[in-house]
């Protein structure tokens, strides 16, 4: 199974990945299921306690927090996307706060 470097922020984890359709999927170490879709840019993250989609072309983002069933409607600024083929870098920023999300084949 083909491997793919996941660097979030300063966290960085080589874990086995799929991709179908231009939908890149993966499990993360803590069992966090994470799509993400190279054509429309949009970003999942599933786990127990919550479920997030970022969506970068339309600058929107919701999380559900699944043990009190609330969802947080974020907007998102200043969005860089940089594509390689499978190769992903988007920097972002919610509330003030600066993130990265890459992915790099290997």
């Amino acid at each position: 199974m083909p491997k793919i470097k996941v660097r979030i922020d300063n966290t960085e984890n080589i874990v086995d990945y799929t991709i179908d359709s231009e939908v890149i999927n993966y499990k993360e170490i803590d069992n966090t299921v994470v799509y993400y879709d190279l054509k429309n840019n949009i970003l999942i993250r599933d786990n127990d306690d919550l479920h997030m989609i970022y969506d970068f072309n339309n600058k929107k983002g919701t999380i559900l927090i699944k043990e009190m069933d609330r969802k947080l409607e974020l907007s998102i600024e200043n969005i860089d996307i940089e594509r390689n083929k499978n190769n992903v870098r988007v920097s972002y920023i919610i509330e003030n706060n600066d993130f990265l999300y890459e992915l790099e084949e290997l």
